[in-house]
């Protein structure tokens, strides 16, 4: 799971250009999640 860390910070525009990654205990789950991240950056940066 991917979040947005800016609500972790008090400071306005902290955490902006970060995310929050979660804990999964399938580890399955957790290397598809990172394959998927992977794809996403880099249809984001095309």
């Amino acid at each position: 799971m991917v979040a947005p860390a800016s609500g972790f910070y008090s400071t306005p525009g902290s955490g902006k250009n970060q995310i929050r990654i979660a804990y999964v205990l399938n580890k399955e789950s957790l290397i598809r999640s990172v394959e998927l991240l992977k794809l996403a950056l880099e249809q984001y940066k095309g």
